[in-house]
């Protein structure tokens, strides 16, 4: 996949939500170590499998786990977010299956054995649980 890269517009909207530094040694590369953050989001890779055009793994973690903290996903997801009713649903997946057997088969009682692979018919005894 492609590096991802923004463009000055996009930075100049992120970069108001990054929390101030306050002390020690002055940061750099947060355009950088975000772009980075958006690819691992994007990809699903893990942060080991960075490309090597990003910074160090161990820095983008850290800031990520630094920008969670501060909650600026959130809050740039609040800003961006469609303010137009009819698109105001997000689906984050869109696969939709059905359960094989599934009300029936809970209906039954029968559970499935993971040492035979047969059915096996399971009531409950009496206790106290």
């Amino acid at each position: 996949m492609a590096v991802i890269r923004l463009n000055n517009e996009q930075w100049a909207f992120i970069e108001k939500f990054l929390p101030e530094q306050h002390m020690g040694r002055p940061r750099s590369r947060d355009r950088e170590c975000f772009e980075a953050v958006l690819y691992v989001l994007k990809t699903g890779c893990q942060w080991e499998l960075l490309p090597g055009e990003y910074p160090p793994k161990s820095t983008v973690h850290r800031r990520y786990l630094i920008w969670k903290k501060a909650r600026v996903f959130y809050r740039l997801f609040r800003k961006t977010r469609c303010k137009d009713t009819e698109q105001a649903v997000f689906h984050i997946d869109a696969t939709i299956r059905l359960a094989k057997r599934g009300r029936q088969h809970l209906e039954s009682g029968e559970v499935q054995s993971l040492q035979n692979n047969g059915p096996v018919q399971r009531t409950r005894t009496n206790s106290k649980f």
